[in-house]
């Protein structure tokens, strides 16, 4: 398993469109007339409920489907399974969740995250907790390969991997 962990030091506009309340594929994929990205959609569950992420381009390069990923925005921990990658150059998906265009540029990468769960724990004790485990920096991301470390902070962000 890995995890990867995506740190802000304050809050972001974004968490609180996409991170803090899920939405179904369904309802996202009912707005959207590009047939490139809708084919992307086909494999998932339209009705259960997922969150949205992207963390750029550059971070998403060393992302899989299928690992985990916690959003750290200061005292907020999202985490989630990565269970889809969308390639979207225009960043239509992202302006229909709402999200806000970082220095006018599209988010062309959105992650579905499933199994989300968010907890607050003080932003200080997160970041002592990842330097403890050694978390490495790799293209705007801490990467933990580490099982047992992975699971130390799995359960700091109150995420289990028993969903299913």
């Amino acid at each position: 398993m890995t995890l990867n962990v995506k740190l802000y030091s304050g809050a972001v506009h974004n968490q609180h469109v996409s991170l803090s309340k899920c939405c179904t594929v369904d309802h996202i994929a009912s707005t959207i007339d590009d047939e490139k990205i809708l084919n992307q959609l086909d494999d998932i569950d339209p009705l259960k409920p997922v969150n949205f992420w992207d963390v750029g381009s550059w971070g998403t390069s060393i992302l899989e489907e299928g690992s985990i990923l916690s959003v750290v925005c200061r005292d907020y921990i999202y985490t989630g399974e990565i269970l889809g990658i969308l390639f979207d150059p225009s960043g239509r998906m992202g302006d229909l969740i709402g999200w806000n265009r970082f220095k006018g540029q599209p988010w062309s990468n959105p992650l579905i995250l499933k199994e989300f769960t968010a907890v607050t724990k003080p932003y200080i004790a997160t970041c002592s907790l990842l330097n403890a485990l050694s978390a490495r920096k790799e293209k705007g991301l801490l990467v933990i390969n580490d099982q047992n470390n992975g699971k130390v902070f799995l359960n700091h962000a109150g995420y289990t991997e028993d969903h299913d």
